[in-house]
């Protein structure tokens, strides 16, 4: 983290270059075709779907009575979210990139609680 916020903009974008850092780092170890395309592809739908598939529990329980999250989330609307998530996995949108940051949030703030030990992950 230390680096990422130390690496000056001119490098982060570099002669039009978006992520130009990263880019660079990458030569010899991606092709030059991967390493340099400008295209992105949406992995959205497949990432909702694991979402729901593997972790839903854990949608629900960042988002109960008490949770650490409230204090920065609004639960109603976060809660409304995830049913929205769960009903259509595949068309969740913003909802979806929305949940992913609350889910990483919530498990940051947990784990700041824990110990070590007992960090949860989401995989």
């Amino acid at each position: 983290m230390t680096y990422a916020l130390a690496v000056p903009d001119r490098e982060k974008l570099r002669n039009g270059w978006p992520r130009s850092v990263l880019r660079r780092a990458m030569e010899g170890i991606l092709p030059p075709k991967v390493q340099w395309r400008r295209s992105k592809v949406d992995f959205g739908s497949e990432l909702s779907m694991g979402l729901v598939r593997h972790h839903s529990d854990l949608l629900h329980e960042m988002l109960r009575d008490g949770a650490a999250i409230g204090e920065y989330v609004d639960l109603a609307a976060a809660r409304a979210a995830v049913a929205r998530l769960i009903a259509s996995p595949h068309s969740a949108g913003l909802d979806f990139f929305a949940l992913w940051r609350v889910a990483f949030l919530a498990l940051w703030l947990d784990n700041r609680r824990a110990s070590v030990g007992a960090m949860k992950v989401l995989s």
